[in-house]
């Protein structure tokens, strides 16, 4: 160990000998040694770190557009398929109003009977014509009695249920997917909801936002009468786009005559009729809870909510 040291510092005196007699070396030396920085600039930086090569912006900016598209498109897809697949489950086991069912999910229901219908019976047509060529063509003349069908156990009322659920499924979803929009923006992705497109059309929806509420605050400095497009775009507004576009032309006409974008009160009594409605109570119902709300406080019972 001792050798070794003294053979470490031999050769640190050798190296100082050297740079000492060199005038170059030495001018070196002495210029670094009142200039530290300098000396870690030259030749210790390199040795922490180095400089990564620049990116090219615009690359940087393709990338992220392109994501950005992929996922607009994705998520619209994500909220199609969503009520798809509510509308395929209320159509395959009936639902009712309350439990998530609609007009639409009762229709798909009947059309996918329907169509059961017809396979099973054409099923059962190319069945017994095999069956009649197959005696047909029997041998020696001789004629072989039709084969009975073996009776597995009976089936439950649960398990018949099931087995048609498990037949009109991959109808009801062939009849959903060929509707392309369910309405407030619930529909199948297009080029035009990728982002880039979106992107270009935002200075003309920015554009026409602004002009119509500037109309609409400059006719109310003036107190003029609201007009039917005005009463219209509020109370969309107030009750939501879903809402809005799933009802009927009587309903969006009922809700305007209600003016709920006055009063949030009557917007939060209306919705909780809307509720009470999806909830299958009857109006005579919905009546009785209301004069009770209005003298006191009445609550929706767990009976209301499971009426036949």
């Amino acid at each position: 160990m001792l050798t070794s040291y003294a053979h470490f510092i031999f050769q640190a005196i050798a190296k100082a000998y050297e740079i000492l007699t060199n005038r170059e070396k030495r001018a070196d030396y002495d210029h670094f040694r009142n200039r530290p920085d300098e000396y870690f600039q030259k030749y210790g930086s390199s040795v922490l770190w180095s400089y990564a090569p620049k990116s090219d912006a615009s690359i940087i900016v393709i990338f992220f557009l392109i994501a950005g598209s992929a996922f607009t498109y994705y998520a619209q897809k994500n909220k199609w398929q969503t009520v798809a697949n509510h509308l395929i489950k209320a159509a395959v086991e009936d639902a009712s109003a309350r439990e998530g069912g609609s007009t639409e999910s009762i229709e798909i229901r009947d059309k996918a009977l329907t169509i059961l219908a017809e396979r099973k019976k054409k099923k059962e047509e190319e069945e017994s014509a095999a069956a009649t060529n197959k005696t047909n063509g029997s041998s020696n003349g001789s004629t072989s009695s039709p084969v009975k069908k073996k009776k597995g156990p009976k089936m439950t009322g649960r398990e018949k249920k099931e087995k048609e659920w498990d037949e009109l499924r991959p109808i009801c979803i062939e009849l959903v997917n060929q509707i392309d929009d369910f309405g407030a923006g619930f529909r199948k992705p297009t080029w035009q909801d990728i982002l880039v497109v979106k992107m270009a059309k935002w200075p003309y929806y920015l554009t026409r936002y602004t002009l119509w509420w500037s109309k609409y605050a400059f006719r109310r400095l003036r107190k003029c009468e609201l007009s039917e497009e005005e009463k219209e775009v509020l109370t969309k507004n107030a009750v939501g786009e879903v809402t809005w576009v799933a009802v009927s032309e009587e309903e969006r006409e009922n809700m305007i005559k209600l003016e709920l974008w006055k009063s949030t009160e009557d917007l939060a009594d209306w919705k909780e009729e809307q509720e009470m409605k999806l909830a299958g109570l009857s109006k005579t119902r919905i009546k009785q809870i209301k004069k009770m709300r209005k003298r006191g406080s009445a609550e929706i019972l767990e009976e209301d909510l499971h009426m036949e």
